[in-house]
């Protein structure tokens, strides 16, 4: 104002209007004005200096936009591309871990079903699959015959060389029995020294021979300690019956042929052959 100026003396120079610190812009007007409301219109404003031109910040900004999409599109492909080798390391030891736990199972089912001394099938492996391998056998009219063996007098074995070289024995039979017995033939221990076959599509009269070839290969055979090993056989053809009875039958003639002497095979015939 113009009274300023005169009283402090501004110079010409410095008295013109100045906008080059402006932060606060005010509208005056004069008294007795009526309240109500006002509408100023701005027909321009412009601002000097050293500012972004609006091309410019345009440019900026769809640069800013492009490199944080590309930016977030690369952090998502990284954060996933760790997830699918995470989740493929996850599975692959999840398919090495089951490859162990059935490699584990395998082993422990050959335990639950293998005898550990002589390598064949054990008892509870036969009574599993036995009712049912008979009642095939009844119900299609195929012929199904089992040979009882026992090794005897092993106790004596025992008692004059030990149970160490009974194992031998135990184990030495089984492995001669076993290059006899056909692919479709089951083998096993049944317990102690008494072994059981099991021979599909095989009727009596064949299974006795069969027997009978077991019989001698276990005579000819050559022990240790000049020990002469002999066995003695049952041999039943199933019936229309349950196979607890089938094997009682066996079990029955394997009994006979050691009352008679030993070292012989005996047959369980049924009535129709007596």
């Amino acid at each position: 104002m113009s009274w300023w100026i005169a009283d402090y003396e501004v110079p010409v120079e410095k008295s013109n209007r100045q906008f080059d610190n402006v932060s606060i812009i005010e509208i005056a007007t004069g008294s007795y004005v009526k309240e109500a409301y006002y509408a100023i219109k701005l027909k321009k404003l412009v601002f000097y200096g050293e500012w972004i031109s609006e091309e410019t910040l345009v440019k900026l900004l769809l640069s800013l936009w492009v490199i944080t999409a590309i930016t977030v599109i690369i952090s998502d492909r990284i954060y996933l591309h760790k997830q699918i080798k995470l989740t493929e390391e996850r599975t692959q030891r999840l398919r090495e871990a089951n490859r162990a736990l059935y490699e584990k199972s395998l082993v422990f089912e050959e335990l639950a079903f293998t005898d550990p001394l002589t390598r064949t099938r054990n008892r509870h492996e036969i009574n599993d699959g036995l009712s049912e391998v008979t009642a095939h056998s009844i119900d299609g009219g195929i012929p199904f015959s089992m040979v009882f063996i026992d090794i005897d007098h092993f106790k004596q074995v025992n008692d004059l060389h030990g149970h160490r070289y009974g194992d031998n024995v135990l184990r030495r039979f089984a492995s001669l029995i076993n290059k006899l017995v056909r692919k479709s033939d089951v083998f096993a221990r049944w317990g102690g020294e008494e072994f059981v076959i099991f021979c599909p599509a095989t009727p009596l009269g064949a299974a006795a021979e069969f027997a009978e070839s077991i019989r001698d290969c276990i005579e000819q055979a050559e022990w240790d300690h000049d020990m002469k090993i002999t066995c003695s056989m049952g041999v039943a053809e199933l019936e229309n019956e349950e196979y607890n009875h089938f094997i009682e039958r066996a079990d029955k003639a394997l009994l006979k042929a050691k009352e008679r002497g030993r070292n012989r095979v005996e047959i369980a015939w049924n009535e129709s052959q007596l």
